[in-house]
């Protein structure tokens, strides 16, 4: 894992920044570690449309 590249947070970012997805926040954080272990509540953005 250590030659392992993680960017996810930078594919997440750009799927908000398209209009893709939407950050509703997060649902769950950590308590030793809350800004690296957590559970965002992502939702696909044509989803929220038709709500």
């Amino acid at each position: 894992m250590k030659n392992y590249t993680d960017i996810t947070d930078t594919i997440v970012n750009a799927l908000i920044e398209q209009g893709v997805i939407l950050d509703n926040g997060l649902v769950w954080q950590d308590e030793d570690e809350p800004d690296t272990v957590y559970i965002r509540n992502l939702v696909l953005a044509a989803k929220t449309e038709q709500v």
